[in-house]
């Protein structure tokens, strides 16, 4: 009788059903009649459960390959700082013109890495909505001063004219100053990278639109590559580029422009392009 009544229970099939009943009164009556279905929906149970089976899984993945990500950042950005600065320490002592250019090259080249190591950290931050905004009052002069004193250096190492307007002494703005810079610096780096020859221009201008609220406009114009008309948007993708020959021949992880985008619509603010090849 036992083994019957396991082989009965091995039997068993569940379903899953979807039931819907209302109840309609009967007209000069007390009674109603009940109108109703069944609906089996055991199929579609199974394919919910495979999914949120895999909606786990993928995000396990993910919380995983976070975790390596910026293990791995905090790991390799504290040797690059040794090796930038011992070669920059090397570059100063060293008599000879050969050697010091290859330490510079060195440098470069871990300044470079480092870059994209803060990078892939930002867009991590962005992702998982740990990246906090701490607007304060700022003199937009003391602002941006070190940003363009940056990129004068960067430019006078090739065949560009680097061009920006004067800010007003007195001008103060409301906004998280690192979360400016950065966006700055991401494009700015775009700018250079991308031109060869020619200038390059930042302009920075308060401006008060028809609103009456007073809006930061910032532009920066090259005389680069440029970009095609159908491209435009995408460059705004993370991990995208224009043109994937770009990649090898510029460098880049195609990440910049989506953390500056991210940016932006936090602090209510809008990045717009115009370019043509």
């Amino acid at each position: 009788y036992r083994n019957a009544a396991l082989a009965a229970v091995n039997l068993v099939h569940i379903r899953w059903v979807y039931d819907y009943t209302v109840a309609l009164p009967v007209a000069n009556s007390t009674t109603c009649q009940y109108y109703g279905y069944l609906l089996e929906i055991t199929a579609q149970k199974k394919i919910e459960s495979e999914l949120e089976k895999q909606h786990q899984a993928a995000q396990v993945a993910i919380n995983t390959k976070d975790i390596f990500l910026t293990s791995m950042s905090i790991e390799i950005n504290s040797p690059l700082n040794a090796l930038i600065g011992l070669t920059r320490r090397l570059s100063d002592v060293t008599p000879d013109q050969e050697q010091r250019n290859s330490m510079q090259i060195i440098t470069s080249s871990a300044l470079h890495l480092k870059q994209i190591l803060q990078q892939i950290h930002d867009f991590l931050s962005i992702l998982k909505g740990s990246i906090g905004s701490v607007p304060q009052w700022y003199l937009l002069k003391r602002l941006m001063e070190p940003v363009i004193e940056e990129f004068q250096i960067k430019i006078a190492s090739k065949r560009i004219a680097f061009e920006h307007n004067e800010f007003q002494p007195t001008a103060l703005v409301f906004l998280d100053a690192d979360w400016l810079q950065k966006i700055v610096r991401i494009i700015m780096d775009n700018a250079v990278k991308f031109t060869q020859e020619g200038r390059i221009s930042l302009t920075v201008d308060l401006h008060r639109p028809r609103h009456g609220k007073d809006e930061l406009l910032i532009t920066v114009a090259d005389t680069g590559i440029g970009i095609p008309p159908d491209k435009l948007q995408l460059i705004m993708e993370p991990f995208t580029q224009a043109d994937e020959t770009f990649t090898r021949k510029f460098g880049g992880v195609g990440l910049g422009l989506s953390i500056a985008r991210n940016l932006l619509v936090q602090m209510n603010g809008v990045i717009t392009i115009d370019s043509v090849p």
